[in-house]
């Protein structure tokens, strides 16, 4: 992996400035035009070969006898057998995954079974959040070459999304949102689809609040108002919202803004949106006949707003989408790629 971290990592080059003056530096640096970050969709295609040679390289490990006869016993091979995780081997025979290894059934079953026993002992989560990385943060546009998009450079996209979530998780197990109440436990997945370019997160988490009234107080469904009195706060969040938060109805389908094209989610044939939207109006936020929270909505276009909390938009500056978790069965939407198949 380091190596092709050196292979794909961006070269400048030094060349002589013809316009130099006391001002301007004699010399500039100018990136390789010929280099694999100007690829597009080959780049992606690229990185994709090089992931599965690494991947075929950590496997051919595990299929050694050596590592064999480390992983094997009898009630790990007859729970891999089970899982369906015991492959015929070429050259070994029959094959054992650990329980570790990314991507397989084992590993997932493992994931849901734990964050399952978790809530079943500690309760059930409070909020459930997803976040998107924005193709707009400053972060990544100060790092694309010229006439290149985000979607044509995951490589930066990737490190962005992933530092600005490392910082989000510290904060989170801090106290730094939610009212600073205790945080009971978490969990979280990170899915990159085929459909879509962009990396999203999605966050479990249960918190020892003093009732559980309390997490409406967290959530909120309405466009900020904003006037000549309002802070440079409140206008930072209004503006995040209205672009970030708004859930795009022309009729023919519904996008969210920041995904750039969005997903079409009207239903075949049919006139209304899947996701639900527009919403009803209502004047307090309460739980509905289905068991789902209905938030205070008061304007029209309050219908088309994707829940949100204040202190998380502010932070992250992307489409963030926080909802109250009234089941369990959050959970199995976090890990449904184990009982769907991938992407």
């Amino acid at each position: 992996m380091q190596y092709y971290r050196v292979l794909l990592s961006q070269r400048l080059f030094i060349q002589a400035n013809p316009k130099a003056d006391l001002i301007s530096p004699k010399v500039t640096e100018v990136p390789d035009k010929y280099h694999f970050t100007f690829g597009r969709s080959l780049l992606q295609e690229f990185y994709v070969d090089m992931f599965s040679r690494m991947q075929d390289e950590n496997l051919s490990c595990l299929r050694r006898p050596a590592m064999q006869s480390r992983i094997t016993s009898a009630n790990s091979y007859a729970a891999a057998t089970e899982m369906g995780d015991v492959t015929a081997g070429t050259r070994v025979g029959r094959s054992v995954l650990p329980r570790s290894t990314p991507g397989t059934h084992w590993k997932s079953n493992t994931l849901s079974q734990n964050a399952l026993h978790v809530a079943s002992e500690l309760g059930q989560a409070d909020f459930f959040i997803t976040i998107t990385v924005n193709a707009r943060d400053p972060n990544i546009l100060r790092h694309l070459l010229p006439g290149q998009t985000a979607c044509d450079r995951p490589d930066v996209v990737a490190r962005v999304f992933h530092l600005k979530m490392r910082v989000f998780i510290a904060k989170l197990k801090n106290g730094d949102f939610f009212g600073g109440y205790e945080l009971l436990w978490y969990a979280f997945v990170i899915e990159w689809q085929k459909r879509s370019t962009l990396p999203h997160m999605h966050v479990a988490a249960k918190f020892r609040l003093p009732s559980p009234e309390v997490a409406f107080q967290f959530v909120s469904a309405e466009l900020p108002v904003i006037d000549e009195n309002s802070t440079e706060e409140d206008r930072q969040l209004h503006h995040i919202i209205a672009t970030e938060n708004i859930h795009r109805n022309d009729g023919v389908r519904c996008t969210y803004q920041s995904m750039g094209g969005g997903t079409p989610c009207l239903q075949p044939g049919k006139c209304f949106c899947q996701r639900g939207f527009p919403k009803m109006l209502c004047a307090f936020t309460h739980i509905g006949n289905r068991g789902y929270p209905n938030y205070r909505r008061t304007k029209a276009i309050d219908q088309f707003v994707v829940p949100y909390n204040r202190q998380l938009s502010l932070f992250l500056g992307t489409h963030c989408n926080v909802e109250v978790a009234s089941f369990v069965t959050h959970i199995l939407y976090m890990y449904k790629y184990f009982y769907k198949g991938a992407s």
